[in-house]
């Protein structure tokens, strides 16, 4: 109809629009989108949703800040809002957005798992634990929440190694631990019972993250580190030029190296025996 002579014909302009973007064609539906004006929420929405497909992230905030105007307490709209100003590096935007949500029925926890990430992200570890934590109380199996529960939990337990609060880390990424094949929940596993003074218990996760992950560079420098402590340091080398081939230009790796080096040095020169005192 548009190519026979009604070019102006919005309704045709608004169908085109919609068909495109629920073919996934979005680069032609934000041509028509833009040509006429947009009064449905629920154009609006595609629009945005399109727009934020295509990772065009302050053309889709000025739609769902539209939508925001005319529904305030929209918490579909709040949710990607406040995602897209966490990709925009506007953390304090996304912070007061996802507050907002948590005041929004249903969304309570979707909204405490955002501020909780962006806490953590600003480096406010406490408040984004509380959060976390908070969120898990209201819904124990996060449901509604976009993100993975594992993935929930595996970052409330980094914040709480972090904070030195191992016991309370310990938990989370046991339950990660059984829901995730990946390396973290075994690395902060390992974390955990360094910090509770079992240095046995965690050179065994932190094998088991390498079983998962041989190139897991954190529990090999762990590996080396435990290593040198216990002065074996044949030992500490081998794992630390293990760390080095897979990151040659690592200034930490060398420094690590040159340590080790100097002990070794240190014991040649004074003729201590090896303490093989190995995990």
């Amino acid at each position: 109809r548009l190519a026979q002579g009604h070019p102006g014909d919005r309704e045709a302009m608004l169908l085109a629009a919609r068909a495109y973007a629920q073919l996934g064609r979005l680069a032609e539906a934000e041509a028509y989108f833009t040509q006429i004006p947009l009064r449905a929420p629920d154009d609006l929405r595609l629009r945005a949703r399109s727009l934020e497909t295509r990772r065009l992230w302050s053309e889709a905030a000025s739609v769902y800040e539209q939508l925001l105007h005319r529904q305030p307490a929209d918490g579909e709209t709040l949710q990607h809002l406040a995602a897209i100003r966490v990709q925009q590096d506007r953390p304090q935007e996304a912070l007061i957005l996802a507050r907002r949500l948590v005041q929004v029925r249903d969304y309570e926890a979707v909204g405490l798992v955002i501020a909780a990430m962006v806490e953590n992200q600003m480096g406010n570890l406490a408040g984004a634990v509380a959060d976390f934590e908070e969120a898990l109380r209201l819904s124990p199996d996060l449901k509604g929440v976009p993100t993975e529960r594992w993935e929930v939990l595996e970052l409330l337990a980094q914040a709480l190694i972090e904070l030195g609060r191992a016991e309370e880390a310990e938990k989370y990424a046991l339950q990660v631990q059984q829901q995730s094949s990946g390396p973290t929940p075994c690395f902060i596993l390992g974390q955990a019972r360094q910090q509770l003074g079992d240095e046995d218990g965690a050179y065994n996760y932190w094998k088991e993250a390498l079983a998962r992950d041989p190139k897991h560079l954190l529990s090999i420098l762990e590996i080396a580190q435990l290593h040198l402590r216990r002065r074996n340091l044949e030992e500490a080398m081998t794992w630390a030029q293990r760390a080095r081939e897979l990151e040659p230009d690592n200034g930490t790796i060398n420094y690590l190296i040159n340590t080790i080096r100097k002990h070794s040095e240190q014991r040649g020169k004074s003729g201590d025996p090896s303490n093989s005192d190995s995990p």
